[in-house]
């Protein structure tokens, strides 16, 4: 996912050049080959996920866990080994987030142009950055949203910072309750797998109004190719086109939830040879190839512009059905009464099932925008939503058959001027 609206491009994703990864792999990717397994590599001796963001201004590629986290009564724990080149806010980073939805993409609101990822609305987020220059790591903050209210934590200045190096692996360890989170981080590893083991790196009371809920690796990318130029910021790379992350060893603990199955709409993938003007040029694209990864959606909702489907459904033992959509609108045009915005959808044909947003998302797609306070409650930052919206719509399990099902969307009442986008649907199944 990135931020900026397009009227012509629905999430469009261009080439991310990426180091060694496997024999005959190459150098270049474009969705959906930005996520790959590798070989073992200099810096990290053992099979491991490369994952590459080559969206720009700003680009967010997230990876919810199905299998939910449980929580409840205890202090969980989540684990991870990642590194992250180019690192720091105006590039990079790795974050974790645990969702109680089974959203796609949380991010933050904290400046108008600072993230483009979607607000949460109930969740709480690890984001790091680099201190010391390039050399050692710390937490940006720790958010924790209530109702789509964001509070913002920063780690104390007196905080131990974790050492990182170009290319190698760090160990997170996350130990989360509903009223505390700490963080712990090793120092980097020469091989990838022989950590020392993690120190803290921020502890904070919290309050979560859940204890259950999913998992999200995330890895974000600012303006790498703004801020790789030349001209632009001294640092040591050359031109950067994407942020690039080694990730092993996820995982967290707990109870095992069984009581759910999930189906994908698969991503359009639709090729485009055009440069997007605000953005520099990228030298290792020069046909400026990218894949679409969004579909566009019509008011018209006699004639939706799509019929996406969903394979092989298994509807034993369903009690509950949703649909996870993530919407892109032209919120900021202010046309019309937002209270009418409405994404419809429709499955096999049936019904429209019509979702309109309630009053906790009118209110932070409204002025003055979403509420993010820092830890003493004042209000920081220039929040902004940037179009975001992640929304469940229930259907009716008589909506659905066994086997292969089609899903389509329209809008009723969304901004026009720049066509609204509909990605990263799932249906999600709770079972008895």
């Amino acid at each position: 996912m990135h931020s900026q609206g397009n009227s012509s491009r629905p999430m469009g994703i261009g080439a991310a050049w990426i180091p060694e990864c496997r024999p005959g792999q190459g150098d270049k990717v474009f969705p959906p080959n930005d996520a790959l397994v590798c070989d073992p590599v200099q810096d990290v001796k053992s099979h491991h996920l490369l994952l590459a963001t080559a969206a720009q201004n700003y680009g967010h590629n997230g990876f919810r866990i199905k299998q939910p986290f449980d929580f409840g009564g205890r202090t969980g724990k989540i684990v991870f080994d990642a590194s992250c080149d180019p690192f720091g806010p105006l590039f990079g980073w790795v974050s974790l987030a645990v969702t109680e939805d089974p959203i796609s993409m949380p991010g933050y609101a904290i400046r108008g142009n600072d993230e483009g990822s979607i607000i949460p609305k109930n969740a709480v987020e690890v984001h790091f950055a680099n201190a010391g220059g390039d050399s050692e790591m710390i937490v940006r903050h720790v958010h924790v949203f209530k109702n789509y209210a964001d509070t913002a934590y920063e780690a104390p200045s007196s905080t131990p910072h974790a050492t990182r190096k170009l290319g190698k692996m760090n160990r997170y360890e996350v130990l989360l309750s509903q009223t505390s989170i700490e963080v712990r981080v090793s120092p980097y590893s020469e091989d990838g797998t022989t950590f020392a083991a993690p120190t803290l790196v921020h502890r904070q009371a919290i309050d979560l109004p859940f204890s259950r809920g999913y998992v999200h690796l995330g890895l974000h990318n600012h303006a790498t190719l703004k801020y790789t130029q030349p001209d632009a910021y001294p640092h040591q790379w050359g031109i950067v086109d994407a942020s690039v992350a080694r990730v092993d060893n996820v995982g967290f603990d707990g109870p095992v939830i069984t009581n759910w199955r999930e189906y994908e709409v698969p991503d359009s993938l639709v090729k485009f040879n055009e440069a997007n003007p605000d953005i520099p040029p990228d030298p290792h694209n020069p046909d400026k190839t990218g894949y679409d990864v969004g579909y566009f959606i019509s008011n018209d909702a006699n004639a939706p512009q799509h019929t996406h489907t969903l394979k092989n459904v298994d509807l034993s033992r369903v009690t509950r059905a949703r649909l996870a959509v993530g919407l892109w609108a032209d919120l900021l045009s202010r046309q019309g009464n937002i209270a009418d915005y409405t994404l419809r959808a429709r499955l096999n044909g049936k019904a429209w099932r019509d979702r309109k947003l309630n009053a906790e998302e009118q209110k932070f797609v409204s002025p003055p925008g979403p509420t993010v306070v820092d830890g003493n409650g004042t209000k920081i930052g220039d929040p902004n939503t940037q179009g975001r919206l992640a929304l469940l719509i229930d259907i009716p399990i008589e909506d659905l058959v066994a086997g292969d099902n089609t899903v389509q969307f329209a809008g009723a009442n969304l901004p026009m001027a720049h066509p609204p986008i509909v990605a990263n649907v799932d249906l999600v199944l709770t079972l008895d």
